[in-house]
């Protein structure tokens, strides 16, 4: 019987040792507007402030967080995080990089920079209308963002939507977007492979 709840107590201590980390490894609450609802990515690493209806997304693995709301007002947001300290040529993120040919070849107009402050940092922004690739493609409301964090890691992320006011409540979701800690790792840190 004393086996019993010391193998319980032990149970019992091991459980709330994972709980204090994940707390620790888990990004906090972002504080919302009324109407916007918090969402956290799957490994609750990421957490923002988002519209109604719009649901974490499961892609391939490694793939980055990503939300998304099905229905007439469609809008969809991902973002990443890079925590090494490797020179990227495409940094700050832009809609005109060849990479968005990557998935599929249109064209951008109508594009607008500006800086943002948001809650991890000063993002570099980039908004406009795409058009290409399907019939349905035409002149959707995009952004690309971009910013560093205190450790030193760069944020990328994309947005899209039906219509511009859309778009530019997920540009502005961002000023919620909270994340656990990243470390950022040097060159010497990196896998062989890369």
């Amino acid at each position: 019987m004393a086996r019993y709840f010391a193998l319980t107590f032990a149970l019992v201590l091991l459980a709330g040792a994972a709980c204090r980390r994940d707390a620790v490894t888990a990004a906090a609450r972002p504080v919302c507007l009324p109407g916007l609802v918090a969402n956290w990515s799957s490994d609750s690493s990421i957490s923002i402030c988002l519209p109604p209806g719009f649901d974490p997304e499961s892609g391939s693995a490694g793939a980055a967080p990503h939300w998304a709301r099905i229905g007439f007002e469609y809008g969809q947001i991902s973002i990443s995080i890079d925590t090494t300290d490797v020179p990227n040529p495409q940094w700050p993120p832009h809609l005109t990089l060849p990479a968005i040919c990557a998935a599929v070849c249109g064209s951008v107009d109508s594009v607008s920079r500006s800086r943002d402050t948001l809650a991890t940092g000063v993002a570099s922004i980039e908004s406009g209308l795409w058009t290409g690739g399907s019939p349905a493609a035409r002149r959707e409301a995009l952004f690309v963002a971009g910013w560093k964090l205190p450790t030193g890691a760069r944020v990328w992320s994309y947005g899209s939507a039906t219509t511009a006011p859309m778009r530019d409540t997920l540009r502005r979701a961002l000023r919620t977007v909270q994340f656990r800690k990243f470390e950022v790792m040097d060159r010497d840190q990196l896998p062989n492979d890369r």
